[in-house]
């Protein structure tokens, strides 16, 4: 291949790259590889309630029983702010954090601490 590249040098043959075409393979170079069956891979859908459940993590491969922490949601949050600039600021805007539909329960396993899902009452 001759000609100029952008910067208007000449383009030179590269002895070494023409010594052998690029694409021929020696098929007695790699030994055959064995062939082994695919390996089938199966995970189960876990439905995560409020309380700790028996599931296997994906992270780990054990059985474990998921570790809960209980958190509150945004829409606790957002309905507590929204009391408080109501008016009502004697402890009101507390209301919604205790309340068990605001609550979101996070499953992890104990194991690896690998989040398994969650679990909330609330539709929002």
């Amino acid at each position: 291949m001759s000609g100029y590249d952008a910067y208007g040098r000449p383009i030179q043959d590269d002895p070494v790259c023409m010594a052998s075409p690029a694409h021929t393979v020696d098929p007695g170079a790699f030994p055959a590889q064995p062939a082994f069956p695919a390996q089938r891979v199966v995970y189960t859908v876990a439905v995560f309630g409020p309380d700790p459940s028996n599931t296997n993590c994906p992270n780990c491969q054990v059985q474990v029983t998921t570790a809960v922490q209980v958190k509150d949601s945004i829409a606790a949050y957002a309905l507590g702010t929204f009391i408080a600039l109501a008016g009502c600021f004697c402890g009101c805007c507390l209301i919604p954090c205790h309340m068990e539909v605001f609550k979101i329960y996070e499953h992890k396993c104990p194991r690896c601490n690998a989040y398994l899902g969650k679990y909330s009452r609330s539709p929002f």
